[in-house]
């Protein structure tokens, strides 16, 4: 009730058979961006038919507005994309996954936003998030990515990850910690050298360390 420029809209009904009436209380309005939640129900429940999906994303252009949908991930498998057809993967522009963990009894969750799709820009390394419920409202703070699941992480961010907590290490450590082979952590190290990461001269065992260019945001005051 108390802000400005943003509307909520109980919907009983698929977006494609009420999609003329949103266009035009988002044109009346001039909403920049429509949050759907969730694909599931904006689609009458049938998510893994193609012909539904695309009447919604057919009907989410005649918005003039950026659209985001919330969805469900599979339960088992790949965590990377919308559960149910292809299609919602294959016609969004951009997908990105939150993973979340919170202890039972704990004030605090800690949030992971992960990029998997991009079309117009380059994928983003993963954020972090904190989200504090102890007090009378809930606090968000910037935190370092991997605090919900480090292992849902791209694999270079999970060797940030972790040697921001282990510091300088060799690349057959990091690929035993990590469970990954020597070769693969090699290639990224390389691939990376001088930009995330850094290394000494040793012609064996090499140490190498993230650099501040790398290195994760700190946590900083909430919002």
């Amino acid at each position: 009730d108390n802000c400005e420029g943003v509307a909520y809209k109980r919907m009983i009904a698929p977006l494609a058979d009420t999609g003329d009436e949103l266009a035009q209380l988002i044109s009346h309005h001039e909403f920049g961006l429509v949050v759907c939640d969730s694909a599931s129900m904006a689609s009458g429940g049938e998510i893994m038919d193609e012909a539904a999906v695309a009447r919604y994303f057919l009907t989410c252009r005649t918005f003039k507005a950026t659209v985001q949908t919330l969805a469900h991930v599979p339960k088992h498998g790949e965590h990377d994309r919308p559960i149910g057809s292809t299609y919602w993967y294959n016609q969004a522009r951009v997908v990105w996954e939150l993973v979340k963990d919170q202890t039972e009894g704990d004030d605090v969750a800690r949030l992971d936003l992960i990029q998997h799709k991009s079309n117009n820009d380059r994928v983003h390394r993963p954020l972090g998030l904190e989200l504090d419920f102890s007090g009378k409202q809930m606090v968000y703070r910037a935190a370092q990515a991997g605090g919900a699941d480090a292992a849902r992480l791209p694999l270079l961010s999970q060797m940030i990850h972790l040697s921001t907590a282990e510091g300088k290490m060799t690349v057959a450590e990091m690929a035993e910690k990590l469970g990954k082979s020597p070769q693969r952590i090699q290639g990224i190290l390389t691939q990376q050298d001088g930009k995330t990461y850094a290394s000494d001269d040793a012609k064996r065992d090499r140490l190498w360390w993230v650099t501040p260019r790398g290195a994760p945001n700190e946590p900083k005051e909430g919002w």
